[in-house]
């Protein structure tokens, strides 16, 4: 069985696909999971807290051109961010 990245790698076409998380992930759990990982204490300030921003991406495309399908979930993708910081 071909992984998502050789199928990706032999497409001829030109595509835009998203890679996202099955479910919607807010700004809020990515800065409170990482600073229970990194034990550090982050301080956000909104810019203008009256307009909200929400962008969740779907990522149904990448499922069936490429059979692609989230491995991990938030914490371990930050974990990976570990020796960079």
């Amino acid at each position: 069985k071909s992984s998502s990245g050789e199928v990706a790698l032999r497409r001829t076409d030109f595509q835009i696909i998203n890679l996202s998380a099955d479910t919607l992930v807010r700004m809020e759990d990515i800065i409170r999971e990482s600073e229970k990982i990194f034990n550090k204490k982050v301080k956000v300030v909104e810019s203008n807290p009256a307009v909200v921003s929400v962008r969740n991406p779907s990522n149904k495309k990448a499922k069936e051109l490429l059979g692609w399908r989230q491995e991990i979930d938030l914490s371990a993708g930050l974990k990976t961010l570990a020796p960079f910081v």
